[in-house]
């Protein structure tokens, strides 16, 4: 064939284009080769350039057809600079010329001129004397924090407040909106009124400093709202103000100055003149109205707007829905649009370069941080600035992706086109049907919602199914993968990249640990027969993701300017991360809340394993589904065993977050998609529930859900039993310490049903899983299972596996895990080196590995035991184990494969507690507590005979399933109703207000830090980190939540216990390298990893692990390389 190829690479790209392309072609133009080749060698080609992608290159190749016709074959890199057909586009515009622009609502219009109007006034509260004398010391040279008595967001909004009544002749709060707003629309009035202020005395502010004192702001009100959105948009623009309970009898929150001052009034001196100072104007040339005449003119028009906004739209404000929306609309875009402003406009300052003033007397917004601190903006030009931009920031988040980077159907790779691609027997089938299923939504156009539930079994392919439906539904593809553990997000990150195609610069991928991102990176490089992490192969890994970061909308690019990560973030179309990087949208509390909320905005959303998560991180996932929802994005959410409760409770809150963006664009038919797909291709169907009435959809959707599941449930009736469950006997006189050898024993006996005959000598082998709930519990049976005497005949080998592992130790254990239990081929088992290794070497003809191992083996491993030993903790966790045994393998079985134990070992630890099933488990003191600690009495009867997962997808009765049926309770509790399981415990009054519904439900609850203190995502504590140098000396240092270190180390020789009865013999994976040989694994592993750090930090890395930090200053630790570490435990002793 004749084949054409056209370059339009730029920078370096350019240059390894032209050196592939002329070794095979002939070059006929300055970016033009043409030549004869065969299939075969255009493949190659093909693949050369691929391997040399980056975002910089752009190859198109066309094959010659004939006299007169070319078709285009493939285009590497950038289709930026090519249509479908591979033509060139000479010249482009970032005009949209094909679309007549979408004229804003009256509420879109409303909400940016109330952010504009924030902006103007949002850091007046600045001018006050203690601030500007901050300044001036920074300026100075004097670098010491300072912390303000009263913060300056506080202050305007006392300020702005004071001016309101001052117009409005009122002593508390304006009747309407009118009155301010006809007050203050005149330039020469507004001047006058501010002078007059001043004269008056108006400008002292009178606060009480006090945790306790009530927020100038009331928590809501029917009267004169946009007054209160513009003060709430103005003391929220740093911080949602605190909310309390008003007493300890009522559910009533009020709002406090607690996160905007600095503690209680001291008596000390220097504090009350600091005080003083902070409620007093500053000292000035000018005030900051008569810095910049733009100013008072920008203000005078902003208002102008919303005067004849309300001259046309009075009525919308009567409307209640209307009200609720416009509310929403504030808390949710406009605050996001305004703290946008905000940040641009200082990042800009802070370069210094637009500073009219340099004297002592000018008031300034901040200062500039370079070598040496200077001067930044003047107050007035800053908040002229943030005005005019905070109208601009708010405006483009309607904008369809908020004018962000997204791939067009044209670009997408083969994998993800929606054409059928699958075999019609092949288990991946159901893709093509639910690819189908979507199809309608497209067709309903771009403001169409949609929800869809993938509940495909294990093995069917859930990551690619959803990036599939995903790049189907989508007319151009942009959406987050949010994902609960590090290491099955960069697994995902590596399934997105291989399998799916995606390039460096359309996918992105973020975990927060190096380590595991450092470590996978390496065996990558090893399997490329690469051993170095040079700089040349940094490219090639990508593990991060390289996107076009100057695509990004230039208010964006100056906001996150050198935040390499957060460009990414933003830049990607498609990002898969852990759940706490897009969690921070639904926590406006955190620094992180920006960032996350711009990413959430503009993408649609994935959220893979989403019954992983426990009940408070299920309260702010649906959070985040709610303002997707918000957004018009669409939403998937991916689970096999996914439960009535938190589906009915996602759906509620989409379609909640849905109607108001239906509302705020004034769309009058709301239309919502629900889809739902298994890997049974006659089950992937797409409903559409379009009831105005909330409890009428609810219904609907609860009863075609509950048809869902039970044909799923039939579908598992007619499947042969893989699992099925015997209860561990244990004597009457029975103690803890008894526990291993009774382990053992039930281990013989599961060896002998389920152990495999090694083809070479004839012994016999098995691999079984010990599930505890504590590293504690799992440290003890390790250590003590290798003292146990094997028995006539049987060898046995030990292998620990938790989270308290030295990284090195982990990495390692991981690494075997996945090699041994990867049984997909029937004989890769005895090829394993280690386990050939000691059946060569052993003279017993049985030999029993067993695995113990806490919750880090239920979720994300692809392991495949020969039966199981587990401690019934849940329902779900001896469901997630049970689905480790015979993963891989379809064997008919008709004894049982796995054993649970007859309680929790918390049980036995402490008899005498009232609740043990907890901390994992559902048991909380008042509200859920169970009949009796006997597990076999909990569970259902039915495991016996089979084990699967029909009683997390249906909700069983008390008499048949206690503990699962309370599971069910207390998950629906956190969601739906006001009795929430948290605060039950405290005060059944105070529950209201804390669950997913009534979040979804009452705007106002996200206007202050309340219901998220109540529902954080994860419990974050600081923490003792340990770890040895080469001395063999231990430390141990405070590390804080944000993973900052505090202190200097101290060392813990003291508390460290090295010497335990530990055969070591029994430890499998000392085989691979002994106790004495640590520090030069050490030193390996730290050449490939961490050549960039010190010996400290790498050791801390590798070597080190953590304890929470209950106010304890040396714990009493016990610790073995192989088993990790643990705190010391009376009860197994």
């Amino acid at each position: 064939m004749i084949v054409i190829f056209v370059s339009e690479c730029e920078h370096k790209a350019l240059k390894r284009t032209r050196k592939i392309l002329n070794q095979y072609a002939n070059q006929i133009g300055q970016r033009t080769w043409l030549t004869h080749m065969s299939e075969e060698g255009l493949q190659h080609i093909h693949s050369l350039l691929r391997q040399a992608s980056s975002r910089h290159m752009a190859v198109a190749c066309h094959r010659v057809l004939g006299r007169t016709r070319t078709a285009l074959l493939w285009v590497v890199g950038s289709r930026k600079h090519f249509n479908a057909d591979g033509i060139f586009a000479f010249s482009t515009t970032q005009q949209d010329v094909l679309n007549i622009p979408k004229q804003a609502s009256p509420m879109q219009r409303l909400c940016a001129y109330l952010s504009e109007l924030a902006g103007f006034f949002h850091d007046i509260g600045k001018d006050n004397a203690f601030f500007q004398e901050k300044l001036q010391a920074a300026i100075q040279g004097n670098q010491q924090r300072i912390t303000d008595p009263v913060r300056h967001e506080l202050l305007s909004t006392v300020l702005v407040k004071a001016l309101v009544k001052k117009v409005c002749q009122v002593k508390t709060w304006p009747k309407n909106d009118e009155s301010w707003v006809n007050a203050l629309s005149n330039k020469q009035q507004l001047s006058a009124y501010f002078s007059q202020l001043v004269e008056d005395g108006g400008w002292l502010v009178d606060i009480d400093q006090s945790h306790e004192s009530p927020l100038p702001l009331p928590i809501k009100t029917l009267q004169a709202p946009l007054l209160w959105a513009w003060l709430w948009l103005i003391v929220s623009h740093h911080r949602v103000p605190f909310g309390k309970y008003k007493d300890s009898q009522s559910n009533k929150i009020i709002l406090t100055c607690k996160n905007h001052v600095n503690g209680s009034s001291s008596e000390q001196e220097n504090d009350k003149d600091d005080l003083h100072n902070n409620l007093r104007p500053a000292d000035t040339e000018q005030r900051f109205w008569e810095q910049d005449q733009q100013w008072l003119k920008g203000v005078a028009h902003c208002i102008q707007k919303i005067q004849h906004w309300l001259t046309n739209h009075q009525a919308l404000l009567q409307d209640p829905q209307w009200q609720q929306t416009f509310l929403t609309t504030i808390i949710h875009y406009s605050r996001t649009g305004m703290m946008c402003a905000d940040h641009a406009v200082s990042a800009k300052d802070n370069r210094g370069d637009n500073l009219e003033s340099n004297s002592p007397l000018s008031l300034l917004a901040n200062t500039a941080k370079g070598k040496e601190t200077s001067p930044g903006a003047l107050l007035g030009n800053h908040l002229f600035n943030v005005g005019k931009q905070a109208s601009s920031m708010t405006r483009s988040l309607w904008q369809p992706n908020l004018s962000l980077p997204a791939i067009e159907k044209t670009d997408l790779p083969a994998p993800l086109r929606s054409q059928p691609c699958e075999p019609k027997h092949s288990v991946y089938a159901w893709q093509d049907s639910a690819c189908n299923a979507v199809k309608s939504v497209n067709k309903a156009g771009e403001n169409a919602g949609f929800i869809g539930l993938v509940q495909a079994g294990t093995g069917y392919g859930k990551t690619r199914g959803c990036a599939r439906i995903m790049a189907t539904i989508s007319p151009e593809l942009r959406y987050t993968v949010i994902i609960g553990l590090r290491s099955l997000t960069l697994q995902t990150g590596q399934v997105y990249r291989k399998e799916l195609e995606l390039a460096s610069a359309q996918l992105t991928v973020l975990v927060g640990e190096s380590f595991i991102k450092r470590l996978m990176k390496y065996e990558e490089s090893c399997a490329q027969g690469s051993e170095s992490l040079a700089a040349e192969n940094e490219e090639g890994l990508m593990v991060d993701g390289d996107p076009d970061v100057h695509l990004l909308p230039q208010a964006l690019s100056i906001l996150l300017d050198k935040k390499i990560k957060q460009q990414k973030l933003l830049a990607s179309p498609v990002v898969v991360c852990t759940a706490d990087y897009l969690a921070a949208a639904a926590d406006a509390r955190r620094g992180s809340h920006l960032i996350a909320m711009l990413r959430l905005l503009s993408a649609d959303l994935v959220i893979d394993e989403v019954d992983n998560f426990d009940e408070t991180a299920l309260v702010v996932l649906g959070k985040l589904v709610y303002l997707s929802g918000l957004a018009g994005r669409r939403v998937l959410l991916s689970s096999a065993t996914l439960s009535p409760s938190i589906a009915s409770a996602m759906f509620s809150a989409y379609r909640a977050g849905y109607l108001h963006y239906c509302h705020r664009l004034e769309i009058t038919k709301p239309q919502v998609a629900v889809g739902w797909f298994s890997h049974l291709s006659t089950l992937c169907k797409t409903h559409w529930i379009n009831d105005d009435d909330d409890h009428k959809a609810l219904k609907k959707f609860n009863t075609i859900h509950a048809k869902h599941s039970q044909k799923l449930i039939t579908h598992m009736d007619q499947q042969p039993a893989k699992r099925k469950v015997e209860w561990l006997k244990v004597p009457d006189n029975f103690t803890l310490p008894m526990l291993p050898n009774l382990l053992y024993q039930a281990a013989q006996t599961l060896h002998q049903r389920f152990a495999q005959t090694d083809p070479k000598t004839g012994k016999k082998l098995s691999i079984g899983l010990i599930r505890v709930s504590h590293v504690s519990s799992c440290w003890y049976l390790s250590s003590q299972l290798t003292d146990v005497n094997s028995g006539s005949g049987w060898e046995h080998q030990v292998v620990c596996y938790h989270a308290r592992l030295p990284g090195l130790a982990r990495m390692h254990t991981e690494k075997w895990l996945d090699q041994a239990l990867h049984r997909k081929k029937p004989d890769a088992l005895w090829d394993e080196p280690l386990i050939r290794q000691l059946l060569d070497n052993t003279e017993a003809e049985q030999v029993l590995i067993m695995v113990v191992a806490t919750g880090v083996e239920e979720v994300g491993r692809d392991h495949d035991f020969d039966w199981g030993i587990l401690e019934p903790s849940s329902t779900r966790s001896v469901v997630q184990c049970g689905g480790r045994i015979l993963r891989h393998r379809d064997l008919l079985i008709t004894e049982s494969n796995i054993i649970l134990l007859p309680t929790v070992i918390q049980y036995w630890l402490n008899p005498t507690g009232s609740v043990v099933y907890q901390n994992p488990g559902v048991e909380t003191k008042k509200h859920y507590e169970l009949s009796t600690k006997q597990a076999e009495a909990l569970y259902p009867k039915s495991w016996q005979e089979k084990l699967d997962a029909r009683y997390n997808l249906a909700i069983p009765s008390s008499s048949e399933a206690e503990i699962t049926a309370l599971e069910h309770q207390r998950q629906y509790d956190y969601l739906h109703t006001t009795s929430n399981a948290r605060t039950c415990d405290q005060d059944l009054k105070k529950a209201e207000g804390y669950n997913l519904v009534d979040w979804c439900n009452d705007p106002l609850l996200a206007a202050n830090d309340r219901h998220s203190k109540g529902n954080p995502f994860r419990q974050h504590r600081n923490k003792i980190l340990y770890w040895c140098d080469n001395q063999d000396d231990w430390w141990q240092i405070i590390v804080k939540t944000s993973g900052k270190q505090q202190g200097n180390p101290v060392s813990a020789n003291s508390a460290i216990n090295l010497k335990m009865n530990v055969n070591e013999n029994r430890l499998l994976l000392q085989q691979l390298f002994s106790s004495a040989q640590i520090e030069d694994e050490y030193q390996s592993l730290k050449s490939l990893l961490y050549q960039d750090n010190d010996d400290d930090y790498t050791r801390q890395m590798l070597l080190g692990f953590e304890f929470e930090n209950n106010g304890q200053t040396l714990l009493q630790i016990s610790y073995h390389f192989w088993l990790g570490a643990t705190k010391k435990h009376n009860g197994w002793e």
